[in-house]
């Protein structure tokens, strides 16, 4: 009687064993698959929402006419502002100031490709004005002003402009701080 009690006794637990198993495998595949399912169809829902459209197609005839267009109004913008001419019928031209210190002064001007312009460095502190020359020089994009050599000034905030001129073009640069 007590191999048959071991007997039931171990196929009773045996039982509870393998239905124990059971049980977490298949609680195992439910949360798997709805792991799953939550996260791939919030990502395709997620991406197809927030991404951006992108059109790969050609351009059509009426955006190709509309780029024609646009860049018709450029060069036209362009040529009209090369063709401006002050009241003293010279060309205008903005000089731009790369570099300035209580020694020298460098500066370009676009709009114009020459030799033989003057170049003006002045500055000004309160009622003092001090002046500096130097001479434009072509180069292949524009009139670089040969480096403008500058003394005498002292200590302080002195405004800074330069200007160009020649026999064809004309203008002076925003005006620049600079701290001596």
């Amino acid at each position: 009687m007590a191999k048959k009690r071991a007997r039931k006794l171990f196929s009773l637990t045996r039982r509870t064993a393998v239905l124990a198993a059971a049980a977490v495998i298949v609680l195992g595949v439910l949360g798997y698959w709805a792991w799953h399912h939550k996260n791939s169809s919030g990502a395709a829902t997620n991406t197809s929402t927030t991404a951006p459209y992108v059109n790969l197609n050609p351009a059509t005839n009426q955006e190709k006419q509309a780029a024609d267009a646009n860049k018709n109004a450029i060069v036209n913008q362009q040529n009209q502002s090369n063709n401006s001419a002050s009241s003293s019928g010279k060309r205008s031209v903005t000089p731009f100031i790369t570099s300035a210190s209580a020694s020298s002064v460098k500066a370009y001007v676009n709009g114009v490709i020459e030799d033989g312009g003057t170049c003006t460095a002045t500055f000004t502190q309160g009622y003092t004005t001090k002046t500096f020359t130097s001479s434009g020089v072509a180069n292949a994009t524009n009139t670089v002003c040969t480096p403008i050599s500058v003394s005498g000034l002292t200590g302080g905030d002195w405004s800074l402009v330069v200007s160009y001129s020649s026999a064809t073009a004309a203008g002076s640069s925003a005006a620049l701080n600079v701290k001596v």
